[in-house]
């Protein structure tokens, strides 16, 4: 017993050794934050990086001076590094060197659009390709405003080469740019928007696959006309997807306008117009979402010394129109707020310049709850905001893929049944203090808190944070898994098998891994037991839940005697073979005198024949036997077994 308890102990150790290994490294389910906008560069010489916590760049590259230069396009790799950044023009890798063109010497976008640029990957992680939409300023004075308009570039990103540069998609299309991911959760769209003639009011989503881009896009006829009769400068301005690619907002420079629309990012249709004019937005110039969608803010560029806003709208109250009340989160005639971005840490950072001057901010101003409504938001500027330790920022920050800044409130770690579930809060900033609240009463007020829930299935989570005695709750959906239902004993903890057979054990189909006793490298579905002993497996399935199954075999032996004498002392008073373990079925014996005739019938092993006929005893002798059964080879697999021979009946 002592042996079987020290051996049970060990297998559990091992297990939990290797269950540990699983889930530190192939759990590929537990959530990973993307990383492509991770690293920033902007006008002038500045960036910003996020992989951990944000900090300022001081190896930037030296972007051009010109005072009107505005947001530059980034993409990273999925672990945050710089992959290629563009201005519209030009096309730089990581080392800041210039791709080489296939067959001209830069692109057609402008650097002084409002949105020059946008990378879009392709959704193949195999594929060193990538898609880089631009975007030209209008010009009264050539073409009759019409200039190099919307493009895309094939960019090799493994041979550093632009191979397909300056693909015309339309003659006529504003400055703005988003993209957001398709509701297959793999391919994107790049949306942009027509400008004068039947296109002033269009849509254009395009849809990149890993095929590539399609160049007929959905084309949306929505909201106001951006058109030249009025002025350029009504295609200056910016356009957002809401990180979670359900809406899509925009700014009419020209006609200091802000408008509001629904996206459906399986179709690529734009529709539900809200639409807001006043004299609060007359310069409206940037748009962004907050992490959860519930917020818009618009800040608005003046021209001269008139003062600045920084706005914010609740869209909770859709489909009410969200722009009959907006919260003044900041108004300034000093400085003139210019480009937003929200950022991979939660918060969004706006750039700023003095008001009427010709100079650079050393300083970004931050939004840093942009969740929370009105003047809560927290918005830090100028010395209160973040310092750029190089560089200096203008009118422009970048432009990403709003996918790649669509993050949780919150996330949690392990999601399996019975595992313990962490939960970390991705942006901390400004919280005195937290509540949990798991459901069934089960609650905590740790900042990094654990919970096991008592049973797989969704659950909802709250969270509450205070600050300033304030308190804002954020709510998500928890998926918790069941573990995977495996029996490679088919109910038994032992089996007995026949001596020198091939046990098979068989774990079931449908699990991503299959380790057998504790083997470092998966195997398959079934395993083949030879010896007897402890086998054990454990499985892991499509969610990373894992569970581990073990069973004993034993040798089923059968040992017949040659000799029995029934004289009733109580020793080798009958007849029958001695089964020294379990594992038999269907025994029958048969007992034959020596002219053939049968004299004794069983069923059951533990019942011998006592050496009577007819009640009456047999003489001594030599009589003969047939003993046939079942021995088991496999969990549902049985062999047949026949032994004949004599035995001895002594008196």
């Amino acid at each position: 017993m002592k042996v079987k308890i020290f051996t049970f102990l060990l297998f559990i150790v091992l297990l939990q050794a290797r269950a540990q290994t699983v889930t530190d490294v192939t759990d590929k389910c537990e959530y990973i934050p993307p990383r492509q906008a991770n690293t920033w560069y902007f006008y002038l010489n500045a960036g910003l990086q996020f992989n951990t916590s944000v900090s300022s760049l001081t190896d930037n590259f030296l972007l051009s001076d010109g005072f009107t230069k505005t947001a530059i396009a980034v993409l990273c790799d999925a672990d945050g590094q710089l992959l290629l950044m563009s201005d519209g023009q030009g096309v730089w890798d990581s080392d800041f060197a210039s791709l080489s063109y296939a067959h001209t010497g830069k692109l057609l976008g402008s650097n002084d659009c409002s949105q020059s640029s946008l990378f879009i990957p392709s959704p193949d992680p195999n594929s060193p390709l990538c898609y880089l939409f631009t975007t030209d300023v209008l010009n009264p004075d050539f073409n009759g405003y019409y200039t190099n308009g919307l493009c895309y570039s094939i960019i090799n990103i493994e041979n550093h080469q632009v191979a397909f540069p300056n693909i015309r998609l339309k003659s006529r299309a504003t400055e703005k740019l988003t993209g957001t991911r398709h509701a297959n959760g793999t391919d994107f769209w790049a949306i942009a928007h027509g400008f004068d003639g039947n296109d002033a009011d269009a849509f254009f989503a395009y849809l990149v696959t890993s095929a590539g881009v399609d160049s007929i896009p959905q084309t949306s006829h929505v909201g106001s006309k951006h058109e030249s009769p009025v002025t350029e400068e009504n295609s200056v301005g910016y356009m957002k997807a809401s990180p979670d690619g359900s809406r899509i907002a925009l700014a009419v420079y020209g006609q200091g306008k802000v408008e509001l629309f629904d996206f459906n990012n399986a179709t690529g249709n734009v529709g539900s117009t809200y639409s807001f004019s006043s004299q609060e937005v007359e310069d409206a110039f940037c748009v962004e979402f907050s992490p959860d969608g519930s917020k818009l803010y618009v800040s608005t560029y003046v021209q001269s010394h008139e003062r600045s806003y920084l706005l914010q709208y609740d869209l909770s109250s859709l489909p009410s129109n969200p722009f009959l009340q907006s919260d003044t989160i900041a108004r300034n005639d000093t400085i003139v707020y210019a480009g937003m971005q929200l950022a991979p840490d939660g918060k969004i950072y706006l750039s700023y310049v003095p008001n009427g001057g010709m100079t650079y901010s050393e300083h970004l101003a931050v939004i840093e709850n942009p969740d929370r409504p009105g003047t809560d938001c927290n918005f830090r500027e100028e010395g209160e905001g973040f310092h750029l330790a190089a560089g200096n920022g203008y009118k422009g920050l970048v432009t990403v893929n709003q996918t790649f800044v669509d993050l949780p409130h919150f996330t949690y770690l392990h999601h399996c049944h019975q595992d313990s579930t962490y939960f970390e809060i991705w942006n901390k900033a400004n919280t005195d203090r937290w509540f949990w609240d798991f459901g069934g009463g089960k609650t905590s007020t740790d900042a990094h808190p654990y919970y096991v829930f008592p049973a797989p299935g969704t659950h909802q989570v709250s969270v509450t944070e205070y600050f300033n005695e304030k308190s804002f709750t954020n709510s998500e959906s928890v998926t918790i898994y069941p573990l995977p239902v495996i029996d490679i004993g088919n109910g038994e903890d032992t089996i007995f098998k026949y001596p020198g057979s091939n046990f098979k054990l068989d774990a079931g189909p449908g699990y991503d891994y299959y380790y057998w006793n504790g083997d470092d490298q998966p195997g398959g579905q079934t395993f083949i037991a030879t010896d007897t002993g402890m086998y054990y497996v454990m499985v892991v399935d499509s969610n990373c839940c894992y569970n581990v199954d073990r069973v004993w075999l034993y040798e089923s032996r059968i040992i017949i005697p040659n000799a029995f004498t029934p004289n009733g002392d109580g020793h080798n008073d009958t007849f029958k073979p001695l089964v020294l373990t379990e594992g038999v079925t269907n025994f029958s014996m048969l007992i034959y005198n020596r002219w053939g005739q049968m004299i004794f019938e069983s069923k059951d092993y533990t019942t011998g024949w006592d050496g009577s006929v007819k009640n009456q005893l047999a003489p001594p002798g030599v009589y003969f036997y047939v003993i046939s059964y079942n021995v088991r080879v496999g969990i549902e697999a049985f062999k047949s077994e026949v032994s004949k021979g004599h035995v001895t009946l002594l008196r």
